[in-house]
């Protein structure tokens, strides 16, 4: 071997090394803050023994003998696998994420100083039952006491972000409620920007797009009987910075009694739709402290099981989409310290906020309020001319927007889910809640003694004049909440004669109900599948549930193709891919399959045709806020397109043509095509939905390269969108990736004493864990985690692990 051959081998190896001892060192460096999951701890904190039997998925089964340790045991083992997800979300929700990512979330920062929610927390703290406090300090110590012992073995985010997490406090528990509310409210978004809207295009166009709700769309409860712009502009900063971008938020969950359930048990189902994320928004955790034995998913951060069941009762949850946000134009006098109510100048509220933002030093403003909430106008510059009802536009210069918004009462959801968690039936399960209130949810009911439930239940504000789409005159109470609609006229429903109940964010009662809810419902697409599924078939298996949940069909496409097809009708089609297209969308089965065809085809058309439809009426800035939140802008095109109003669809830029709806369907449907074409090849047998239709689990820090390839999961090719009951939605702004869908999956059979669960990811959000992605894989393909609740069961499999914690004498 010449010397040459000899150094460059020489080089090789020694570079082979040494890649290996980086990839060692690197390893360890990551798995040091890995859990223990088994052996035995000593804690000061603790009154008996504890036990945590890991099973092969990494989730935690807690079996305690008292309440404190139970709870103190939850925050350990949380903290264990989400710490990092925890510290992240208390961040955000305190407007301290400047701290640790710079100038870069200053906007995000202010938008949540001025929402107040870390003072509604400190406020709600003073305001908590004996138990709510007690609850959340076991937990609290339970975190504290990891974040104590594991001082330089944090999870690997706090080493590449250079800090280290301070300690936990029932203040953080609560902070974390009221992110998820203000993450589950719709109306920050459309007030606003309908008023806009209504500025730009005038009163009759306006009119056009009101949402209107079908009449032949279900209900979830059938029949109503009496008793004798810089605020949403930083809002979808803070969203897209998390990537929640989304063609709407939504869910899906039904119920079936023993008469239509094969196994004579009532049958529950729920599968919130999230935006996707690493780690999951979920923790699935079983509790058991002889006295309570429940299991399901709880919000890391936060004590008690959200969504799941115990030996009694099993319970689901989807969102009302309730309007519960107002906004007002209030008239501020020329000091800027006062505002004009009732013909009396009332004192602003005034604090002043100090945001820490790294390597730039301290930012400093102010929040005003006013006696319904804080002013908003600093953090988003409404653009209107005066299209707020009854008021005057010579007030406009001196003008600030105030926001109204149930999260900031003061309520005590930890009590709630207290209470539900322990429920050993209906009554006592409403008992719980009564003192729920933000965000109003649809909470499904199943127990062992055969009865199925629904009910309507958070604070659904009573307006004395209702304006629902638009900004409000502040200067006057005429447009003022003054109640809140009782608990027991709260929509809800025992046992109807259906034998089920569904719901899908879709309308809840009929118009005949006494008060108002919202305006803000998903396009009916899912409810239909799922009512029409329940209702086609006599006795329902959990394969028939699981079915359900992997469904893909679309009413909504099935009720817009055929005006596709139409267009076309008595039309020379001189381009044959035009042809073949319409030949594809003629044959199809309305079925959004990974592999099928006819859904790209529709989905490119149906991003088109929206875009075609508004955005030249709304200019870009205003169109995408349009369609940000695109649940209300689906709805308002199925509207437009079966009503056939030229006003809309007419083109505004073109002068001296007036367009017809064919025209722009057609005009739509050739851009799609094309662009399909440039965008996958010739081919339009290698069109396959999944070829564009990816999911991609992101990570917060894997939003930038190269720790996308460390951090992310995926991408997996996917079928469904926005209107399939297996819900897979992608942003009408950057199609086609799916960034919404099932943050879980959950079946209840009362003829069984486990819980079927599936997660995106797996229990853990350390990378390289074993549990970080090991259920990503089942969800992918449809399977379901059987979470048992009998010790025996745990105990005696082989890849049980089990960790001791023990009282420090």
């Amino acid at each position: 071997m010449s010397k040459l051959a000899k150094f460059i081998a020489g080089i090789s190896f020694t570079l082979i090394v040494l890649l290996i001892a980086v990839i060692i060192l690197s390893y360890k460096l990551v798995t040091r803050s890995h859990p223990q999951i088994d052996g035995e701890l000593k804690s000061h904190l603790l009154i008996d023994s504890v036990y945590i039997y890991r099973d092969e998925y990494g989730i935690p089964h807690i079996f305690a003998k008292n309440e404190h340790d139970l709870y103190f045991a939850l925050g350990y083992v949380t903290a264990q696998d989400r710490l990092w997800q925890m510290d992240l979300s208390r961040r955000i929700a305190a407007g301290r994420l400047s701290e640790i990512f710079g100038v870069d979330a200053l906007e995000v920062d202010k938008l949540f100083r001025t929402l107040s929610l870390n003072e509604t927390a400190k406020k709600m703290q003073k305001y908590l039952s004996e138990k709510s406090i007690e609850i959340l300090k076991s937990y609290s110590d339970g975190v504290n006491y990891f974040i104590q012992t594991h001082k330089g073995n944090y999870p690997i985010e706090f080493k590449l972000l250079k800090y280290e997490p301070e300690e936990w406090s029932i203040t953080d528990c609560l902070l974390i409620t009221r992110l998820i509310a203000w993450q589950l409210n719709f109306a920050w978004l459309t007030e606003p920007v309908f008023s806009e809207i209504l500025s730009k295009v005038g009163e009759e166009k306006f009119r056009k797009i009101v949402p209107q709700y079908p009449e032949n769309a279900p209900l979830i409860i059938k029949k109503y009987v009496p008793p004798s712009s810089k605020f949403v502009e930083a809002n979808m900063r803070f969203r897209e910075m998390f990537g929640m971008l989304s063609d709407g938020l939504g869910s899906n969950s039904w119920v079936v009694s023993g008469e239509k359930s094969a196994s004579g048990k009532p049958m529950l189902a729920n599968d919130p739709h999230l935006p996707h994320s690493l780690p999951s928004i979920w923790y699935q955790v079983h509790l058991n402290n002889g006295g309570l034995d429940v299991v399901g998913v709880c919000i890391p951060g936060t004590p008690g099981i959200v969504i799941g069941r115990n030996n009694y009762i099993a319970w689901g949850l989807t969102n009302v989409m309730l309007d519960d946000t107002d906004f007002y134009i209030e008239k501020i006098d020329s000091s800027g310290t006062k505002y004009l109510y009732n013909g009396k100048w009332v004192q602003l509220t005034e604090r002043e906020e100090e945001i820490n933002v790294r390597g730039k030093g301290k930012y400093k403003f102010k929040v005003l309020s006013t006696h319904r909430g804080p002013i908003i106008s600093d953090v988003y510059n409404f653009s209107f001319t005066g299209y707020a009802r009854d008021l005057d536009s010579k007030y406009i210069p001196s003008q600030a927007v105030s926001m109204q918004w149930t999260g900031n009462l003061i309520s005590d959801e930890v009590l709630a889910f207290y209470k539900i968690n322990r429920a050993k039936n209906w009554e006592e399960f409403k008992e719980g809640l009564k003192f729920f209130t933000v965000p109003a949810q649809n909470f499904i009911y199943a127990d062992i003694y055969g009865n199925i439930g629904y009910y309507c239940a958070g604070k659904i504000p009573v307006r004395k004049n209702l304006n629902p789409l638009l900004l409000n005159p502040g200067e006057t109470s005429d447009f003022d909440w003054v109640d809140f609609v009782p608990f027991n006229l709260q929509p809800n429903l025992l046992n109807p004669p259906e034998n089920f109940i569904a719901t899908a964010n879709n309308k809840t009662v009929p118009d005949n109900y006494p008060y108002y809810i919202s305006y803000l419902w998903e396009p009916e697409s899912r409810a239909m599948r799922i009512n029409e599924f329940l209702s086609s078939k006599g006795k329902l298996s959990i394969d028939d549930f699981k079915s359900l949940q992997l469904d893909y069909f679309s009413h909504y496409a099935r009720e817009l193709t055929p005006y596709i097809i139409r267009a076309f009708e008595n039309i020379d089609v001189k381009e044959s891919l035009v042809k073949e297209g319409l030949d594809y969308l003629k044959r199809w089965n309305y079925n959004f399959s990974r592999d099928d065809i006819a859904t790209t085809i529709f989905n490119a058309f149906l991003v088109e045709m929206m875009k075609n439809t508004f955005e030249d009426e709304l200019g870009q800035g205003l169109y995408k806020k349009f369609v940000f939140y695109s649940g209300i802008p689906l709805r308002v095109l199925k509207q437009l397109i079966t009503e056939n109003d030229t006003l809309w669809f007419d083109d505004v830029r073109t002068k001296n043509k007036i367009e017809t709806r064919d025209e722009i369907i057609r005009e739509s449907f050739l851009k799609s095509m094309f662009d399909l074409k440039k965008q996958l090849g010739d081919d339009i047998l290698t069109w396959h939905w999944g070829k564009v239709h990816k999911l991609e689990l992101v990570h917060p820090l894997g939003l930038r390269k190269p720790l996308d390839k460390i951090f992310n999961l995926g991408p997996f090719e996917i079928g469904g969108a926005g209107t399939t009951v297996n819900n897979a939605g992608f942003s009408l702004l950057k199609p086609f990736n799916c960034v919404l869908g099932p943050s879980m999956r959950q079946i209840v059979n009362f003829s069984e004493n486990l819980l079927y669960s599936v997660i995106p990811a797996g229990a853990s959000g350390q990378i390289m864990s074993q549990f970080y992605d090991n259920q990503t894989r089942l969800y992918l393909n449809g399977e379901y985690v059987k979470i048992e609740m009998r010790l025996e069961s745990l105990k005696n499999k082989k890849t049980t692990k089990i960790l001791k914690i023990v009282p420090q004498e």
